[in-house]
């Protein structure tokens, strides 16, 4: 739909964007982020033709629009919003959006027409309707923001640009933003969106590109951006992570007619320790097996760093960061403790780390270091658990699940095990814990649940289940 093609931007001997290309398809939502004076606003300006370009090409919808003027731009498709929030003061709300319908659109209206088209794009946007012919100069800034998108919106736009749409808003108005962008998307719009807020860029975005100091230096997938070196440096300073870092929502898994989860519900945040506590046959097993790609939910949702993943392989899903040390081990007893190590980094996303990963789970587990060399099969079932989980980390994972990791241990290993779980807890990994042995589990655990056949029936904080008096009768014999 829309081709960027080494355009750049110059003001008095300033380069304001130096030959940036790439294009964005019908139907997508593409995200423009960078730092402060990158070029984001410039790029929209030249693209709806407020500013011409010093060089290169913008084809739209098979036309050359380089030079036209704005007007022209507007009537041909690309609407526009604007940082701060560009309104006619002295008019009302209808009006403010009536000057999209009547001029933003080649097309010639009544102004009966044009004023029913006007309500119709406030109704849809969430404009409280009974200030409909309030002056926009008494407005709060969220109304103000929506009336402007509702104005761009009246022109009828195959391509909207928003920028900066929830400056200024607090996070329930950012959810409502991101929900009303989706709703646009779904309506037929195509949106590229500048944005500061990485909660909204990789809640709405299909892909996003970046630009520092003029230039494009990524473009990619959200998760790809996310953990781009380059993007890190430049403008984002740390790996992007969501506040929620898991969550399932009223998830039901069968083994073939017979169904073992119910409506299971959970949200993991960054950097938790959650345990899934349970007897044998409750689900929790299931519930790991579903959330690493193994199992296939019959209905229901499973979102990883704000991405759907409950339709992805396994591998893929290891790929997108979230590692499982299964209930048994599940080591290759024939190959060496090394080799073992190495195909956890065989992931993509792993292998340019490998050396650095294997440094680190080598003096976490000092016992694999003496090791190395040895078959896998001829250890000790507590130095293969710790194999296991040094395995899970080689993937560098976000996510760690561990299931039943104390299971046939003697109780001194058991206490190892659980002295490198709290350990790896407070450096920061994110755990999900299966775990028959409650007492050690909800000492380390931030929350917990409690399943019984297939459904979550309590939910808290781990050391107030340590004293409810449930988990006291049924787990801890007390």
């Amino acid at each position: 739909m829309l081709s960027i093609q080494e355009v750049s931007k110059h003001f008095d001997g300033i380069t304001a964007i130096k030959d940036v290309s790439f294009s964005i398809e019908q139907g997508e939502i593409v995200g423009l982020v960078g730092p402060n004076g990158a070029g984001k606003s410039t790029l929209l300006n030249v693209i709806s033709g407020i500013y011409l370009p010093s060089s290169g090409s913008i084809i739209f919808d098979g036309l050359d629009i380089t030079d036209m003027n704005p007007d022209k731009v507007c009537k041909h498709g690309i609407a526009k919003t604007f940082q701060l929030v560009q309104s006619f003061p002295e008019l009302t709300a209808i009006q403010n959006v009536l000057v999209g319908a009547v001029f933003g659109n080649s097309d010639k209206i009544s102004m009966a027409e044009a004023r029913e088209k006007a309500e119709r794009n406030l109704e849809f946007i969430g404009y409280p309707m009974n200030k409909m012919n309030y002056p926009v100069k008494n407005l709060t800034v969220v109304e103000l923001k929506r009336i402007q998108l509702a104005r761009a919106l009246a022109t009828e736009p195959k391509l909207l640009l928003l920028d900066e749409v929830t400056t200024g808003l607090n996070p329930k108005e950012s959810n409502d933003a991101i929900s009303l962008i989706q709703k646009i998307r779904e309506s037929g719009i195509t949106i590229l969106i500048v944005e500061h807020v990485m909660r909204v860029i990789m809640n709405v975005s299909d892909s996003i590109v970046v630009l520092h100091h003029g230039e494009k230096i990524a473009e990619g997938t959200p998760h790809e951006i996310a953990n781009d070196e380059k993007v890190i440096t430049s403008y984002l300073g740390k790996r992007y992570m969501p506040d929620i870092m898991l969550e399932l929502k009223d998830l039901k898994v069968a083994y073939e007619k017979v169904q073992v989860l119910w409506d299971i519900s959970l949200s993991i945040k960054t950097g938790e320790a959650v345990t899934l506590l349970g007897s044998n046959g409750a689900g929790k097993s299931t519930t790991v097996k579903t959330i690493q790609g193994i199992l296939k939910p019959n209905s229901g949702s499973i979102k990883f760093m704000d991405k759907h993943i409950e339709g992805l392989p396994a591998y893929k899903i290891v790929d997108e960061g979230i590692a499982l040390v299964p209930e048994g081990r599940e080591i290759f007893p024939k190959m060496s403790v090394f080799e073992n190590l190495i195909l956890g980094a065989y992931v993509p996303r792993a292998k340019e780390f490998m050396d650095e990963s294997l440094e680190w789970v080598l003096k976490l587990f000092p016992k694999l270091e003496e090791r190395k060399k040895q078959l896998a099969g001829t250890m000790s079932g507590g130095e293969q658990q710790m194999l296991a989980i040094a395995r899970a980390l080689m993937s560098k994972p976000k996510l760690l699940m561990l299931d039943e990791p104390s299971l046939g241990l003697a109780p001194m290993v058991v206490l190892q095990v659980f002295e490198i779980i709290e350990k790896l807890h407070e450096e920061g990994v994110t755990l999900l814990l299966v775990e028959q042995n409650v007492h050690h589990a909800l000492e380390i655990s931030d929350s917990a649940y409690v399943l019984e056949k297939g459904k979550i029936i309590l939910e808290g904080k781990g050391l107030e289940l340590l004293d409810d008096e449930y988990v006291k009768s049924a787990y801890l014999g007390v």
